[in-house]
């Protein structure tokens, strides 16, 4: 049986929309009980305002923030496991399996709306099969944020630590390569480009 690499997930961009429905759902809820207690218990109106209609849908977004972001409870309920077989990536909704065995590798380079959070730059690494495809995000490094060849998208995809990335990125390379299967995206293919060496120098203009 081989060995599995396991890669710690940082951030589920995806789930910013979640988040948000969420903590509206919360202040809307609270605000409805606020408004039907003050009724009932009228003579405590002013502390039902600022206990049921103020502090707790401020702490239900507190501890809703703090489980959506980087490095939070959500991203780590994701798990990115790479053996020599395939690269799975699973939970928090996900459930894609990209084969080795006729993979191809890629990487592009993208400017992201993340909602609240704004635009980010980012690398995506591009591992994609006839039948699946996986698409993983990191911040690009200060040297990289003057490319030219930044692409809009409203992709989103599971972003890792940098350091991370790399570290799948060469493994991926060296299992892919060592059998002898294309690391070229096909042509006309705008996803991604040719990924050259991966080590953290290769991608500098």
């Amino acid at each position: 049986m081989s060995d599995v690499l396991r890669f710690a997930v940082l951030f589920d961009s995806a789930a910013e929309t979640k988040r948000a429905a969420r903590s509206l759902f919360g202040w809307t809820a609270c605000g409805i009980a606020a408004i039907l207690l003050a009724a009932r218990f009228f003579e405590h109106k002013l502390w039902i305002a600022l206990g049921v209609g103020l502090a707790l849908p401020l702490v239900w977004s507190f501890l809703r923030n703090a489980r959506f972001a980087r490095g939070g409870g959500w991203a780590r309920g994701i798990q990115l496991e790479l053996d020599d077989r395939e690269l799975r990536l699973w939970g928090r909704g996900y459930g894609t399996r990209v084969s080795l065995e006729d993979a191809r590798l890629g990487r592009r380079f993208v400017i992201c709306y993340l909602g609240r959070l704004g635009f980010y730059r980012q690398v995506r690494l591009v591992i994609a099969s006839p039948r699946a495809t996986i698409e993983l995000a990191a911040a690009t490094r200060p040297d990289e944020r003057d490319r030219e060849d930044f692409v809009t998208t409203e992709e989103q995809a599971v972003e890792l630590e940098r350091e991370e990335l790399e570290r799948l990125a060469r493994v991926l390379e060296a299992r892919i390569g060592s059998r002898g299967q294309p690391v070229q995206p096909t042509p006309n293919d705008p996803r991604s480009e040719p990924v050259a060496g991966l080590d953290p120098n290769a991608d500098r203009p």
